[in-house]
């Protein structure tokens, strides 16, 4: 804060832990600038939905609960548009809170102070326009005393943003005194330590003689700091931190949380960002998966087995044939293959779809003796065939089932699911899927060895094809327009990539219907077990001898636990 009212300072860039008060930093430094020193002022959020949100969760009650500003700011919409929720006007100045995702709103207006919140999850680009926050920044080029503010938690390490910018400032870390031997160090993970099994009860130790420091200890600490800097200052100033410093999160806490997410790529990887902020570095050696680590730990096993909750369907549309792969879900996503199954002919006939319809109607026997359903499909409708998977969705979605179409998208920052659109001649619901995103997880899944979360477990039924189709991929980084970018491409243009692309879309199936696995797994518990069988009273008095009663209670609705 003392930087950003600092007139050498140009840029003031947050390399920051989540939840360590970054955006509340710069809600200050929005008021600051509103009193004391008035411009244009613009506040950039990821996307405008969560440019609103700032808006009205923070900046709004900011201002209504600190009295100075709520003299110089109307935050009453008003109709002459001075005021609206995007949009505020004070004496001198004015803020502009843009999203992002849209390129009209970032190229507007000259600004004197940028606000960049959360840099790492802007889109790569602003449709045609580049990356959004060098568009936004441009803004600012007209003014000698312009001040600019980033912050964010990083993502994959030679893909952040932020941390191109703390790599090229001055590079301040903190530096807390011990409150046992006075000395002063920079707080570091390796330096957490627990009890066997116990991550809870974990502590620091001082890494200079071995002091053992608790939760209590921070307090003093974070009274007893300071910034170094380890690179030359030249206008832009740049700080990292931890949650390790967080006076809101226990060291119990965060080892809970490594001890947890070790097994998973993926939750490592947002520990790493979120809580240690630092980058991920991904294993891009270009070579994927081999398919013989996979081949070798096959399972015999018929049906669901134990640990299957929920069933979805992925399915590939080819020109001569439909591939789809029915698989089964566990508690933190383990995955089961429950069959793999190739339809051949023209996709443009009935006759094609009907098979299709026939397996995913087919009912799966569990190890428990009861039969599973499938709970939601997804069919890709990105090739020449869409009109006939379009018909085909629509039809399943008027008898109440999960069937849906779905088209990919290889851009990285976009989600395994998204927002779905009905915007075709069908008028047919249409999920839009990352699939570079779900392939991530995936591959990163596939590398698991150990059962348990994110595990996928392959049936010994399963052909040397489906293996080989899997694998069929590899993650290769190339330069686009000076920038890194990741493409999953082929390891030959031979092998088939069919396995690969119903796994994304099952996997996207799940992230749909976002099942509550503990509460599914709770009920399905409750539905599965062994009673005693009911005592039979012979005595004249017994009304209800040989009746039987249902309720509709178990009927109502197509949800996967209800069609069990």
């Amino acid at each position: 804060m003392d930087c950003i009212t600092d007139p050498e300072v140009e840029e003031v860039v947050l390399l920051w832990a989540s939840q360590t008060a970054k955006t509340t930093i710069f809600n200050a430094a929005t008021g600051y600038f509103i009193h004391h020193d008035p411009a244009p002022i613009m506040m950039v959020q990821p996307t405008k939905e969560m440019g609103e949100a700032w808006s009205k969760d923070r900046f709004v009650p900011m201002v209504r609960d600190t009295p100075v500003l709520n003299e110089l700011v109307n935050i009453q919409s008003s109709r002459d548009g001075d005021n609206t929720i995007m949009h505020k006007r004070f004496p001198g100045g004015n803020l502009t809170i843009a999203g992002a995702n849209s390129p009209a709103s970032l190229a507007s207006r000259p600004k004197r102070v940028m606000i960049l919140d959360e840099v790492d999850r802007f889109p790569r680009s602003a449709k045609k326009e580049g990356r959004p926050s060098k568009l936004a920044i441009a803004r600012t080029t007209t003014f000698y005393n312009r001040k600019i503010l980033k912050s964010s938690s990083p993502t994959i390490r030679g893909e952040s943003e932020i941390e191109e910018d703390y790599e090229n400032s001055d590079k301040r870390k903190l530096w807390v005194e011990c409150p046992h031997c006075l000395e002063r160090q920079k707080l570091v993970f390796e330096q957490l330590q627990w009890p066997q099994s116990e991550p809870e009860n974990a502590y620091y130790v001082c890494a200079l003689n071995g002091c053992i420091l608790h939760d209590s200890d921070k307090y003093y600490m974070l009274a007893n700091h300071e910034w170094r800097a380890e690179a030359p200052f030249k206008g832009r100033a740049g700080f990292q931190l931890s949650a390790l410093y967080s006076p809101w999160l226990r060291f119990g806490e965060m080892a809970r949380e490594f001890v947890e997410s070790k097994g998973d790529p993926e939750k490592l990887k947002v520990f790493i960002n979120t809580r240690l902020a630092e980058t991920y570095e991904e294993n891009l050696d270009g070579d994927g998966i081999d398919e013989e680590s996979l081949t070798n730990r096959v399972e015999d096993y018929e049906g669901a087995p134990e640990g299957v909750l929920v069933v979805t369907a992925g399915v590939d549309v080819q020109d001569d044939r439909l591939e789809l792969e029915i698989i089964g879900w566990g508690i933190e996503e383990e995955s089961w293959n429950l069959g793999y199954h190739v339809i051949h002919g023209d996709p443009g006939t009935k006759e094609v779809w009907q098979d299709l319809d026939d397996i995913l109607e087919t009912k799966i026997m569990h190890e428990r003796g009861v039969e599973l359903s499938i709970a939601c499909a997804c069919i890709d409708a990105g090739g020449h065939h869409a009109e006939s998977v379009y018909l085909y969705t629509k039809s399943k979605q008027v008898q109440g089932r999960r069937v849906y179409a779905v088209r990919g998208y290889s851009h990285s920052w976009r989600p395994v699911v998204g927002k779905p659109s009905n915007n075709n001649s069908h008028r047919v619901k249409v999920f839009y899927v990352g699939t570079d995103t779900a392939k991530d997880t995936i591959f990163s899944r596939l590398k698991i060895d150990e059962e348990g979360a994110g595990y996928c477990h392959f049936s010994a039924n399963l052909p040397d094809e489906y293996f080989k189709g899997l694998t069929s991929e590899k993650l290769v980084k190339r330069y686009a327009k000076g920038r890194t970018v990741k493409q999953y491409i082929k390891k030959t243009q031979s092998t088939r990539n069919e396995p690969l692309d119903c796994r994304v879309y099952g996997f996207a199936a799940l992230k749909i219907i976002k099942p509550n696995m503990p509460k599914v797994k709770l009920r399905f518990d409750k539905l599965t077990e062994k009673k005693p069988p009911p005592e039979h009273d012979d005595s004249p008095h017994n009304t209800t001898k040989g009746t039987s009663r249902t309720t509709k209670r178990g009927r109502r609705g197509s949800g996967f636990v209800n069609r069990w």
